[in-house]
């Protein structure tokens, strides 16, 4: 079978188990870890990821006992992902990117969608691209699965979804045969739909957007991510680490 048949086998396998696993936590929380690559990989190769990392998420303040209604701060929280994800060559110079993550795990599920497009040959010591992503994430609660509410507690249901769409830019510097770094500037936006009030299900939009730099480092099979995201005149700081799996068309 090819390199891109026994990729799709491979996360077929993993989306299997996790999708018979139980879900823990319920949550709206995006994902915030990017694996940037501005090295085109060439029609028809790509390359996977798992890792885990962190996301962000509507901060509560409280909840009424009276009325149930939802207090959120002006700030936002940090909350743990798992993540997989692909980029795969459609061009000489033309990427697609695909990563699926899973809020506080398994809280929910998400998906984001991009594309770009790389201004020097692969081969070049230092690269760059122009890249634009677009994702959603729903949190367990949104699911129902034969009418069950998997919904864990009342501060669980504070948000139920939400959107987002970015722009960015990574410049890459090859450092030797097996590693290389990835600085990359981001602007994103944020739609998140939050609940006025925790026993109704339709969700408030509520909007903001954040500048971010992500440094990435990959040595090997190894990719360790930082990004440092302000918001509101607040920074963030996120972190990541996943295992590499390259794809080839000529793997056996």
């Amino acid at each position: 079978m090819g390199g891109l048949g026994n990729a799709c086998l491979y996360s077929t396998k993993i989306l299997w188990c996790l999708g018979i696993s139980v879900f823990l936590f319920s949550c709206t929380v995006s994902n915030n870890f990017y694996v940037n690559n501005p090295v085109p990989f060439g029609k028809g190769t790509a390359r996977g990821y798992v890792g885990l990392a962190s996301g962000i998420q509507p901060k509560v303040d409280s909840v009424s006992v009276i009325d149930g209604r939802v207090y959120y701060t002006e700030k936002i929280s940090v909350a743990p992902i798992l993540a997989l994800g692909a980029q795969i060559g459609v061009s000489k110079q033309a990427d697609v990117r695909v990563a699926l993550h899973f809020p506080k795990i398994l809280g929910g599920i998400g998906l984001r969608g991009g594309f770009q497009y790389s201004f020097f040959p692969a081969e070049s010591k230092v690269n760059m691209a122009l890249g634009t992503d677009l994702g959603f994430v729903v949190s367990k609660d949104s699911i129902r699965l034969f009418g069950w509410d998997w919904t864990a507690s009342a501060l669980d249901k504070t948000s139920n979804s939400a959107l987002n769409g970015d722009v960015f830019l990574p410049v890459s510097f090859k450092l030797g045969d097996e590693a290389n770094m990835v600085i990359t500037p981001r602007y994103s936006f944020y739609k998140m739909y939050m609940r006025e009030f925790e026993h109704r299900d339709y969700g408030i939009p509520h909007n903001f957007r954040s500048q971010t730099i992500t440094i990435g480092l990959q040595i090997k099979k190894i990719y360790l991510e930082t990004s440092i995201m302000h918001s509101n005149n607040i920074f963030y700081t996120h972190v990541g680490i996943a295992k590499i799996i390259s794809i080839h068309p000529d793997d056996e």
